[in-house]
This record gives structure tokens, sequence and C-alpha cells, in this order.
């Protein structure tokens, strides 16, 4: 297998066994009145309710006072999950020859420790730290301010530092805790490109809204996490931006519609200055970025609610056609192209059950290097699972969840004819007080 091919195995066995936990703060629904469910159609996801409170800037019709709250506001929730997990790969190299390897453990347990609040009528704040593993490494996944109703009005919110983009579903906030959204993380087969719209960016995010329903808009001019710097005013930029509208219809089962559009367009430097060490290998110097090669993604998605919306069966359907310049992948003769998305359906018969599932694909439209198979590193995966809530409260929230999934990969196996196919089962506690 070659070294690419390995490469791309490992950062997909580990995309699959990392848990990912969701943003959730019970001081809200304390600070609000209101209980848990008014903001979640299932803990974690948001209901329209909860996504018109977050895109206020955590407020209520824009009018609390901040100056007199009581003890038991303090924003801050700890998350973590409590679980078994199973994992099967087949098809991986080893002196033996080709085997499957399958591992079963109790995971050493990771959190997140969030903060976040109004500040005034006119500011807000989040922050995440994220990590407290076994290696006991911290960092902050999330730190913002933002500036809300500029100019007074509900069309203009600046948010600065580093945040989540604006995506049709977010990560943070996914039923799936060992599934990832594939569409959000791809690149093509030997890319250097080290941008993906899954992770949080270090930038500006400008938004606006109408009352729920209607329009919203976000766009974020961001430094692209992963690639390096370069000699321009803004290092490896990336423009990302996302619009969608939303309505109610007449119907006694179609409950709601949301449909939107969503991309991003960013620019990497691929020559650099170099420096060597004494009796040392060449090493690019930072900051000495030159000739910059694009990447661009553009996409859609369709949101339909069915029945009541304080518990519906929510059907999402996401797209995506990215390309990237022959310059970022290794031995690129020709730019690359992709496309791919996930539907998902979710049903919440009642505040204390979810049911999930979801399906990823991601397709190779054209390789970069015309030697290598149309199909290397084409993606499919499936997950399904069940929450149960054992515990809600103003205080916070317990579920019983169990998640089973797989993901192929095509042609990234020692025998190239063989997808490398990684299943994980969880089944344990997700926490957040």
């Amino acid at each position: 297998m070659g070294k690419s091919r390995v490469v791309v195995v490992l950062v997909l066995v580990a995309m699959a066994s990392a848990a990912r936990r969701a943003e959730a703060i019970p001081a809200f629904a304390r600070a609000t009145g209101m209980g848990c469910p008014a903001c979640h159609e299932s803990w974690p996801l948001l209901s329209p309710v909860g996504e018109l409170y977050r895109d206020r800037g955590y407020r209520v019709h824009g009018t609390e006072d901040t100056s007199s709250r009581p003890l038991d506001y303090i924003p801050i929730a700890f998350r973590t999950t409590l679980a078994y997990q199973f994992t099967s790969t087949t098809h991986q190299a080893t002196d033996a020859g080709d085997r499957t390897v399958t591992t079963g453990s109790f995971p050493h347990p990771e959190a997140d420790l969030l903060f976040g609040m109004s500040l005034s009528p006119k500011a807000s704040m989040f922050a995440v730290a994220t990590g407290f593993g076994e290696d006991g490494t911290v960092s902050l996944e999330s730190a913002w301010g933002r500036l809300n109703d500029l100019g007074d009005t509900s069309w203009l919110n600046l948010k600065v530092g580093k945040h989540e983009l604006d995506l049709p579903r977010s990560e943070h906030r996914s039923y799936t805790l060992t599934a990832p959204f594939l569409i959000y993380h791809y690149h093509p087969l030997g890319s250097s490109n080290g941008f993906s719209i899954g992770d949080n960016q270090l930038g500006l995010e400008l938004s606006g809204h109408a009352e729920d329903p209607g329009l919203r808009y976000a766009v974020s001019l961001v430094t692209a996490t992963g690639n390096p710097g370069s000699d321009s005013v803004l290092s490896s930029p990336a423009i990302y931006a996302r619009a969608t509208y939303s309505y109610l219809p007449d119907s006694t089962t179609l409950s709601r519609v949301r449909f939107g559009v969503f991309g991003d367009v960013g620019w990497v430097p691929t020559k650099f200055d170099t420096l060597t060490p004494q009796d040392g290998m060449a090493a690019p110097v930072p900051g000495t970025g030159t000739d910059h090669a694009r990447f661009l993604q553009v996409g859609g998605e369709l949101h339909l609610a069915f029945g009541r919306q304080a518990a519906p069966l929510v059907l999402s359907i996401v797209y995506l056609y990215g390309t990237e310049d022959l310059a970022l992948v290794e031995g690129g003769t020709r730019a690359a192209s992709y496309h791919g998305g996930f539907a998902e359906l979710d049903y919440v018969p009642t505040l204390d059950w979810t049911i999930f599932g979801r399906a990823d694909a991601v397709w190779n439209l054209q390789q970069a290097d015309p030697t290598a198979p149309s199909d290397s590193n084409d993606q499919q995966a499936f997950t399904v699972g069940v929450r149960y809530g054992v515990w809600t409260s103003p205080w916070g929230s317990m579920a019983v969840h169990v998640e089973l999934g797989t993901l192929n990969t095509e042609n990234a196996a020692a025998t190239p004819t063989n997808p490398v196919r990684i299943t994980t089962l969880l089944a344990g506690l997700d926490l957040a007080i």
C-alpha cells in the first residue's frame, strides 16, 4: 500500500473512533425560565426556537437584563461521553499479510467545558475548552465574542474569534458520536489542502436573520486552519457563506420547510523560501508562501419536518461539489473534482426517545493524477442509532446512547481492489451538567 493510502486509512480510523460531543449549556434553561425541550428537538439538536435564541446572541427578544442575574445562572457546562466502543477494520496490511483488526474497550473519557452568555443586549460570547483526556491535553475548540444588532437591526451581527462555520448540520450538535459528516472533511487523494469546513476556523463572521421563520445568512472570512502561512495580508484566506429560507406550510403533514445554499472558496500558498539547519533537511519558512492555488466548494440543502414541531420526523438532504487546483495535489497534472453529501432521518416520537439514521457518500469525478483509479478514495458511510433520555432538567441531561456505523473507502487496502471497511459500535451515557 502506498504511503498516501496508509495515511488515508489511519485518518479514517481516527475519525471513526473519536467520539464527538455537542455544545449544550443547561444554564440557558434557568436563565430563560424555559425547559431544555423548548430549544432542542431532542438534546443536543437545536429546534427552530433554539436556533433563533442562538442567532440573537443567547437572548430572548433581546430584552435580558444582565445586571442582577442569580448565582444559579453561572453559564458553565460540562459535557462528556462514558461508553464502550468496538471497532473492526478490514484489509489492513501487516507483515503476516492482509487481515481484519478488531478492538474493543472502554475509552478514557474526554470532556468539554463550555462557557457562553449574552453580556448585554449588544454583546455575547462563547468558549469551549476541550480535551481533559488521558494525556491531560486541553485546547480551545471555540472562543469568540459577538456584537449584536449593529445599527439596531437583526441583519447585522459580527462575530470575532475561533468559531464553527454555519453548516447545514452542525457536527457539534449532531446525534452521531462516532460518525463525522464525510463531505465536510473530504479532500482528493494526495491533497495538501488542510482546510475543512467541518473544523472550527479563525476569523470573522457577519450574520443576520429575520424573526423565525424566514431568511438568514452568514458569511465568514477566515485564515484557513490547517494551511501554511503566506506573505499576504491574510495568510491562506478562505471565505465561507450560507443563506437559507424557512417557512411553515399550511399542511397537517408537512410542518416546516427549509432550503438553502452554501459554499467556500480559498487560496493556499504552494511555494516557500526554505531554511536548512546544519545537517538537517530544508524546511519551509512560515510566512514566505507564494503562488496561491485555489480550492472551491458549492452546495445546497433541504430540510423537511413532518408532524408536530415539538416531536418531529425530520429529513435533511445536503449536497456539495468541490474542486482543488492541480498544484494542491501531489503528482497532479489536472484539477481534482468530487461531489457527495448526506441524507439524514431523525425521529423524536416522545421527548425521551430519539431514533436517527444517516447515509454519507463522497465520489470522485476527476482524479488529479490521471493514472489513479477513478474511484480511489471514494467513501460511503451508514450510521443508525437510538437515544433515551434518562434525566432532563434545567441543570443538565443524561441520555443512554447506542450507535452502529460503517465506513467504506475504495482502493485504500493492501490489495487495491478491496475497500477498507471500518465498523464501529458505541454504547454508553452522554452527559451534560
